[in-house]
């Protein structure tokens, strides 16, 4: 269980979850992905992605190492990490001079917690650079089956905070519309793979219409995931889609990568709105 905030991360900065991983395999890292405003035609902030760099296999994926995930206890552990880990990354790029927006997935094992909140407020005590404004929240739906009533309270409690939220892989779970109406939600998150069947596959581009709708209609801001080429891109602004992420943008790099890249990042007019044939 989540204790105390302050307790939990001394524990994790000296209790390997961010070091070094067991047995001397290598480090958790994360990578980071942009996402871009097709409105605005503006970069936005970044997704943090967890990797783990192994010293002899190189950069994994999640699905590699899906084992430690499948633990309760180490998949809120992990999660705690990252959240520490995106925070103290702002703090440095702040500190350098630039200022970004950073989007975390967060578990069903760690929204469920009571201590999340005091936890998060531990992090932006001690990185006093970093506005709570600055992190969002991605939760999944399938997070939101049960017990609803305390996901609701945490995710207010973090809310009233300024933490922002989102939900991600949005189409995939229930899809209630009771999540629209009674969460303090602000984004949601279409699932990669209706994105991907889109251009050619009707079904596709209705659902992607359909969560568009849904999304504006309760005054949310529609991110699209797993964008991959410039095609998708001019579909989705002629759909009306607020925010994309993808490959056809940038594929997540390491943070060491993300401030010269931001700086050279210009918007590509084949991602605008082409007033092609768009049928739903």
């Amino acid at each position: 269980m989540i204790g105390d905030g302050d307790e939990l991360a001394a524990g994790l900065d000296s209790g390997g979850i961010g070091g070094e991983a067991e047995g001397g395999q290598g480090a958790f890292c994360l990578f980071f992905q942009p996402k871009v405003a097709l409105g605005a035609r503006s970069l936005v902030g970044f997704e943090a992605l967890l990797r783990w760099s192994h010293p002899s296999r190189g950069i994994l994926l999640p699905q590699d190492f899906a084992g430690l995930l499948a633990d309760p206890w180490t998949a809120e552990q992990i999660d705690l990490w990252v959240l520490q880990a995106a925070v103290g990354q702002l703090a440095a790029w702040r500190r350098a001079g630039f200022r970004t927006s950073v989007s975390v997935n967060v578990s069903p094992h760690a929204l469920r917690r009571v201590g999340l909140c005091g936890y998060l407020q531990g992090l932006f005590a001690r990185s006093s650079e970093v506005s709570p404004l600055d992190l969002e929240l991605e939760i999944l739906e399938t997070a939101l089956i049960a017990p609803l009533a305390q996901v609701r309270a945490q995710i207010e409690r973090c809310a009233a905070g300024g933490i922002r939220f989102a939900l991600d892989d949005f189409g995939t779970g229930f899809s209630s519309l009771s999540h629209l109406k009674c969460l303090p939600v602000g984004s949601l998150k279409i699932d990669r793979s209706f994105v991907a069947g889109m251009v050619d596959d009707e079904q596709d581009r209705a659902i992607v219409a359909g969560v568009l709708g849904l999304g504006h209609a309760f005054h949310h801001t529609v991110v699209a995931e797993g964008v991959e080429t410039a095609a998708h891109a001019s579909l989705l602004a002629e759909l009306g889609c607020d925010v994309i992420q993808g490959f056809c943008v940038a594929p997540p790099m390491p943070a060491e990568q993300v401030r010269a890249w931001a700086e050279c990042f210009r918007f590509d007019d084949d991602w605008g709105v082409r007033r092609a044939d768009v049928r739903v």
